[in-house]
């Protein structure tokens, strides 16, 4: 069974036009390239994300399309939305009752994708005690360690991932 053979099997089963999906992710080369920084709307009490995908290697119209999810932590508590993109740059507004501790883009991990976020020490700080996957743990001390600082890095030895009731493993 060749793709094309497939492509045409998965449709007939589920009455989905798959084409652009196997264009993106079968016959393309490479892979989704985000860039990412987000910024709190007091006035509409909104988390505001803005997603670019830079270049997105051999796509007919130059990026990737899909469904992407949006996550924001106020408080420990998790707020998720999902939603679509179409275009080479996006924002997206998830509405939370405060200003964020913590927002990810595609927290589950969902896509094959690299992420270049632009988030301050303060924030990265947070996501390496907080966030649920270890992998985002250890970007976030990698991005800390990138970061020019008076402060040595964060060691092993330190609280990082043990505070009381983060949810996080320590590392």
């Amino acid at each position: 069974m060749d793709t094309a053979d497939f492509e045409k099997t998965v449709e007939h089963s589920t009455g989905r036009d798959l084409h652009e999906f196997v264009g993106q992710w079968f016959r393309a080369v490479g892979h989704p390239v985000f860039t990412a920084s987000w910024r709190w709307d007091e006035g509409k009490k909104a988390a505001v994300v803005h997603l670019e995908q830079p270049y997105a290697g051999a796509l007919h119209h130059g990026f990737y399309t899909g469904n992407m999810t949006v996550a924001a932590w106020v408080k420990g508590v998790r707020t998720a939305r999902t939603f679509a993109f179409h275009r080479k740059q996006e924002t997206f507004e998830l509405p939370l009752r405060a200003r964020p501790q913590m927002v990810q883009v595609d927290p589950d991990h969902e896509w094959l994708k690299e992420l270049d976020w632009e988030k301050n020490a303060s924030e990265w700080k947070y996501e390496a005690a907080h966030a649920p996957y270890a992998v985002d743990r250890i970007r976030a001390l990698q991005a800390l360690l990138k970061q020019p600082s008076k402060q040595s890095p964060p060691s092993s030895q330190s609280n990082i991932g043990r505070e009381q009731g983060s949810g996080a493993t320590p590392l």
